[in-house]
């Protein structure tokens, strides 16, 4: 059986069914790559049930998922061999959007929505290269690289780390991006008015793919951590626990999105 594998805030247990995981998400909270965390009880099953919550409506809509179904407080994956990319979606500029770019100003509606790629890494380690940061900006190079530069600092001069296609497929890394991008603005137009529909405001959000039998799917999790979410003005997301939000606050926040949520059921 395959190994377990386990972050910061949730686990992947593996079933006896092959290519099946069971998700467990703790009860802790976290924020600046973990430099900050608390334990926030309750926390692992509102997460759950948000997250299928999600899931199940973009599956409604056939939206390739890693995802199989609730299992309680858990639910059941597919395993993906997971893509090294965390997939930015911003419908309005906020975050590091801003200190990459001074002219923007926060809150402003992007028409069309921008799609931006981080570089996932830990440790700030990729292979045997240390960067001075985990998950760097992507920017992609007319000539089909990928260069890496500080997340929260304009993309200019030398980058950090150049990554290249693999020999023999030049355009790969071109077509893997654009193809990650049709599918995190395919997941924006659904999530983006389920949000509408229950009276929220979805600035912005973040995903995580990966490829089973070759395909490309949605995979990890679409929780409270993933997103910027306003509700009458009002942020409904862990932006409140990294702007030091009291806990018992950030939780009552969590409670109301899993209420919210249960409204995305087609």
């Amino acid at each position: 059986m395959a190994r377990v594998i386990s972050g910061k805030t949730k686990e992947i247990v593996p079933m006896h069914v092959a290519g099946r995981g069971r998700v467990h998400t703790f009860d802790v909270i976290t924020a600046g790559d973990g430099k900050k965390s608390d334990i926030l009880t309750g926390k692992g099953a509102l997460a759950n049930a948000i997250t299928c919550d999600v899931f199940e409506r973009l599956e409604h809509h056939g939206v390739p998922l890693a995802f199989v179904a609730r299992d309680g407080d858990q639910f059941i994956t597919r395993l993906a061999e997971m893509l090294p990319f965390e997939i930015v979606v911003r419908n309005k500029s906020t975050g590091s959007a801003l200190k990459r770019d001074t002219s923007l100003v926060d809150g402003a509606v992007n028409i069309p929505p921008v799609v931006e790629f981080f570089y996932k890494t830990t440790g700030g380690k990729i292979g045997e290269i240390q960067l001075p940061c985990d998950d760097p900006l992507v920017v992609l190079q007319d000539n089909g690289e990928l260069w890496l530069y500080q997340p929260d600092e304009p993309p200019v001069g030398a980058p950090l780390h150049i990554i290249e296609s693999p020999e023999g497929k030049p355009d790969y890394l071109e077509y893997l991006l654009s193809e990650l991008k049709a599918l995190a603005l395919h997941v924006n137009m659904y999530l983006k008015l389920a949000w509408e529909q229950q009276g929220g405001d979805l600035w912005d959000f973040k995903i995580e793919c990966g490829l089973v039998d070759g395909k490309i799917v949605v995979a990890d999790v679409i929780d409270f951590d993933s997103w910027r979410v306003f509700v009458a003005g009002k942020p409904v997301s862990k932006q409140l626990y990294r702007d030091e939000t009291p806990l018992d606050a950030v939780l009552r926040a969590m409670q109301l999105t899993a209420a919210m949520t249960k409204g995305f059921a087609i």
